[in-house]
């Protein structure tokens, strides 16, 4: 973002409204102002949008995506921790093995983070993770986005996007009214700069289009996932997106966009052991004939 001189508030607060509003039009269903205002899932799933935002930005700080996607391959095990929680059950042993090579992997990462432990990249994503499963939980409980109605869900998805838009502005100006109230007008809370970027319309364009056809379609797709695979298939398939975003970082270093920090080879190994843990959870959860297959080959072998 940097790089490129958008304000990442703006840039990501003009997707949420972009998408949110085009898709609440284009669903063709009759507005009802208690879905934006008065549904607890609605509400629930916004905010865990923005924390998931709002940390995964912070982490951003102090490593690269890659890093910080990989690392939040965690909240497979955060998700089934919190279900625990909720619900008293164990999952079942083979899947367990999964969890544990995520878990070590966790670990793994966070020993070869610049500080290791120290880095605030690890606290970071450890929030935005607890965040991402209570979206995913959300989502998979709102009673809008039960079925294969193609149109609700399309509604469903704009009001979600709209309303964590609104939750953004709201928050954002809470933390900076807080901070000036703390450590008075700076550098830091300067709101000439957000304003002299509200009327850069490349900004307004930008977001717009991001908006319009990914974050939005984005959004509908992972609903309509989360729907039919499962909350906790949902995150262990969402294990690949790391590598999406390595690959991406190398295009952007590639013609000159380079954050200066980079992922070693030694954590992308680490990484891909997290996505093998992933997958056997997700093998495991949807009852794949691989995992039978593995499981009695361990059998008999020992």
């Amino acid at each position: 973002m940097a790089d490129l001189d958008l304000d990442p508030f703006l840039f990501s607060t003009l997707q949420l409204f972009a998408g949110g509003i085009v898709l609440t039009i284009l669903s063709r269903q009759p507005v009802n102002w208690r879905d934006f205002l008065l549904d607890k899932y609605t509400l629930i799933y916004g905010l865990a949008r923005v924390g998931t935002g709002a940390f995964f930005t912070a982490a951003l700080v102090h490593v690269v995506a890659s890093s910080a996607s990989m690392l939040g391959i965690f909240n497979v095990t955060v998700g089934i921790l919190i279900a625990i929680a909720l619900h008293r059950k164990l999952p079942g042993r083979r899947e367990l093995v999964g969890h544990l090579l995520i878990a070590a992997g966790f670990l793994a990462l966070c020993l070869h983070l610049e500080g290791g432990f120290r880095n605030p990249a690890v606290i970071y994503m450890l929030a935005s993770e607890v965040c991402v499963v209570v979206s995913t939980l959300a989502a998979e409980k709102h009673p809008q986005n039960q079925g294969d109605n193609s149109a609700r869900r399309a509604y469903l998805t704009g009001v979600l996007l709209t309303v964590s838009g609104f939750l953004t502005v709201l928050v954002t100006l809470g933390l900076h009214a807080t901070s000036v109230a703390v450590f008075g007008m700076g550098p830091g809370n300067d709101p000439s700069v957000l304003l002299s970027h509200l009327f850069r319309p490349d900004i307004w364009i930008a977001g717009a289009l991001f908006g319009i056809f990914l974050r939005g379609p984005v959004v509908y797709f992972s609903l309509r996932a989360i729907q039919q695979a499962g909350g906790q298939s949902y995150l262990a398939f969402s294990a690949f997106l790391p590598f999406l975003s390595l690959g991406l970082e190398r295009a952007a270093a590639a013609i000159g966009f380079d954050s200066g920090i980079q992922t070693t080879s030694v954590q992308v190994m680490i990484g891909l052991v997290m996505v093998i843990g992933s997958l056997w959870v997700l093998a495991c959860q949807q009852n794949w004939p691989i995992a039978d297959w593995i499981a009695r080959g361990a059998r008999a072998k020992s």
